[in-house]
């Protein structure tokens, strides 16, 4: 029910806003300027961009200086101002004076002598005051200088004033490239990084695989030990074959030998009984 209250803004003078949205309209729709604005700083806004506007405002930095500079100068006016003063009083006292000179001239007509040491004395004030009032107005020339000298000087700030806020431009506008640079320095560091990581899986998997192939050599290794020594065991087998082999060759060599010697034996001994035959059968 409170948040529907009817309250006026004091700053802007706007009235039926909700009390709800009256911080929303501080923030965001309430018009401000600049405490600086008096020694010309062009920002208008809202009030709750101010905060970030005086945090960067070159003017609100420079405004202590300019201050002192102001205060300084508006002394040097009224100081100015009370020599014009005084300067004036001299004129009319001098004024005066040459008033009652001619007063105590037409007074004094028979009284000449009288008349001309106090024309004299008159005369010396007179020349005091003139000498004052040249003294008075070379010194207002050199606060005069003085004061032009400082309206230069605030001028010239006003100057690198301007030069600071181009650099400050300048300063934002390369703090934005480098941050569009270092964005784009991340992402590409994010999409090296995702490719490392798609390279350790795959180096990973390799390396798994690698392993594989190290256990399936293994594997072989021991196999192939194996049938070394199988074929170690075949040939030692191989070996005592052909030994034995050579050996029953030898014995059948020697057994053929044998026979054939046999055979011839035999053969002589057919011929032999075939001549027996023969004759007996000539008999």
């Amino acid at each position: 029910m409170l948040g529907k209250l009817r309250v006026k803004c004091m700053t802007c003078g706007q009235i039926d806003l909700e009390r709800s949205d009256f911080e929303r309209h501080v923030t965001a729709a309430c018009p401000a300027i600049c405490s600086a604005a008096d020694i010309m700083c062009p920002w208008t806004g809202v009030r709750g961009q101010l905060d970030n506007h005086l945090a960067n405002c070159s003017y609100h930095n420079l405004r202590p200086k300019l201050v002192s500079l102001m205060a300084e100068r508006k002394q040097l006016k009224e100081q100015v101002s009370q020599q014009i003063a005084a300067i004036k009083k001299f004129k009319d006292e001098v004024q005066q004076l040459k008033n009652e000179r001619e007063q105590n001239k037409i007074l004094n007509q028979n009284s000449n002598r009288h008349f001309t040491e106090q024309n004299i004395q008159h005369k010396a004030q007179i020349d005091q005051h003139v000498n004052k009032l040249r003294q008075f107005e070379e010194q207002l020339k050199r606060e005069q200088n003085q004061s032009h000298y400082h309206h230069n000087k605030i001028r010239e700030l006003h100057e690198g004033n301007k030069k600071l806020v181009a650099q400050v431009e300048r300063n934002e506008q390369e703090a934005r490239d480098l941050k569009e640079q270092l964005k784009r320095q991340i992402s590409q560091r994010d999409a090296d990084h995702k490719q490392i990581c798609s390279l350790k899986e795959k180096l990973k998997q390799q390396i798994a695989a690698a392993e594989g192939y190290h256990n399936d050599i293994m594997q072989l290794k021991e196999q192939l030990k194996h049938e070394y020594a199988k074929n170690d065991e075949h040939q030692t087998e191989v070996k005592s074959l052909k030994e034995q082999m050579k050996d029953e060759h030898m014995q059948s060599r020697n057994e053929i030998q044998q026979l054939t010697e046999n055979e011839m034996h035999y053969k002589a001994d057919i011929a032999e009984y075939r001549g027996g035959i023969q004759k007996l059968k000539q008999q």
